[in-house]
C-alpha cells in the first residue's frame, strides 16, 4: 500500500513524497494538475522529481510564483 508524507508546509511552498510499489506517480501528478486547473491556479508551478529509478517515489513541490 502506499502512502504520502508530507516534507515541507509553508505560505509560499508544499512538498510532497508520493510513495507506492505500484508506481503511479503519474496518476498522482495528474490529480494535483487537474487540482491546480479546477481552481484556476495560474500562480502555482508544480514540479516532480524521481526519488527512485524504479519510479516507486516521486517528490511534488508546489510553488507559489
Amino acid at each position: 500500500m502506499g502512502k504520502n508524507t508530507l516534507i515541507e508546509r509553508t505560505p509560499e511552498r508544499l512538498v510532497l513524497l508520493y510513495e507506492s510499489p505500484r508506481k503511479m506517480g503519474d496518476l498522482a501528478r495528474g490529480l494535483l494538475q487537474a487540482s491546480l486547473n479546477f481552481y484556476q491556479s495560474d500562480d502555482i508551478r508544480l514540479h516532480e522529481e524521481q526519488i527512485s529509478p524504479e519510479g516507486d517515489q516521486v517528490k511534488f513541490t508546489l510553488t507559489k510564483i
